[in-house]
């Protein structure tokens, strides 16, 4: 049974209307700070079911593992070049990195070649996939506090931030381990996108995980709650190869566009599904720590 959302998890704002319904859920929007969220919240035991052994299973690891491997440490190098601009320390080294939700370590793996020192949160069994390629990963969630505070000069929430229940609390304790003038930086989809108004419920981020959903103003209106006032926001982009693409829409509940795409594109030799092309999505936001 799942979990009524009486008022906004974003803002606590108490009027609302309806989104409307989106494949297998309804959609509730916040009148007050835009964000759109879930009606009706799973309940624990469905979310253990939903994040089980097998929820890595859409990513399509196997059709080439080094070639997704580098197309998602690609990713991660873009969002740190994006990060340094804000660096204001630059001559001092090196810099300390967390990533939450870390899956198997490609971000830690980025932030490496990059001279940062990185950890990773990550409570699933893609923990141990980056355990065992060396990385510092610690199997707990944020409001564990695993890490003492002001521990990082960066914290990176990479398609984590639409997962979360109580997104506010998630900042607090992002905050907190945060060292004066850190950064965070969060990519998540945007529900005010052009993509997501064109493709309405077959747009491939309704995902029964994903339980709200933000466009840039209740993402500032967030961070701004937070005292982390948004440096930057904005539409970002990926480096996505077509098999990764098609492992997401295999995995996705219904909808006769993405089964199109995924029939023609399975028609398609190997030379073209395993190269990474760059694709506009989701948007990304920074945000700085202020002092009280």
């Amino acid at each position: 049974m799942g979990i009524d959302t009486d008022c906004c998890p974003v803002c606590d704002g108490q009027r609302s209307t309806m989104y409307g319904r989106r494949k297998l859920w309804h959609l509730t929007q916040c009148s007050e700070c835009s964000s759109v969220y879930r009606t009706v919240f799973p309940s624990e035991d469905e979310l253990t079911e939903i994040y089980g052994s097998d929820y890595y299973d859409s990513w399509n690891i196997e059709a080439d593992t080094d070639a997704f491997w580098q197309m998602k440490v690609r990713n991660c190098i873009s969002y740190i070049a994006t990060l340094d601009r804000y660096i204001t320390d630059a001559g001092i080294e090196p810099r300390t990195l967390l990533d939450v939700g870390c899956a198997h370590g490609f971000m830690l793996d980025a932030a490496t070649r990059q001279g940062y020192i990185p950890s990773g949160l990550e409570i699933s069994p893609a923990g141990d996939a980056a355990r065992q390629r060396g990385f510092n990963v610690v199997p707990a969630r944020l409001e564990d506090g695993p890490f003492p505070s002001e521990s990082f000069d960066v914290v990176t929430m990479i398609d984590v931030i639409e997962h979360l229940a109580d997104p506010r609390s998630a900042l607090k304790s992002v905050r907190a381990m945060l060292k004066p003038g850190g950064l965070v930086f969060v990519v998540t989809p945007d529900i005010s996108s052009v993509s997501a108004r064109i493709l309405r419920s077959a747009w491939p981020h309704y995902l029964p995980e994903h339980l709200i959903y933000y466009s840039s103003s209740s993402l500032s209106k967030l961070f701004s709650m937070s005292n982390m006032p948004v440096l930057e926001i904005g539409s970002g982009y990926k480096y996505l190869t077509v098999n990764y693409i098609l492992g997401h829409l295999r995995y996705s509940p219904g909808g006769i566009i993405p089964n199109m795409i995924s029939v023609l594109a399975g028609m398609l030799p190997s030379r073209i599904t395993q190269n990474p092309l760059r694709y506009m999505t989701e948007m990304i936001a920074i945000g700085r720590k202020e002092d009280l």
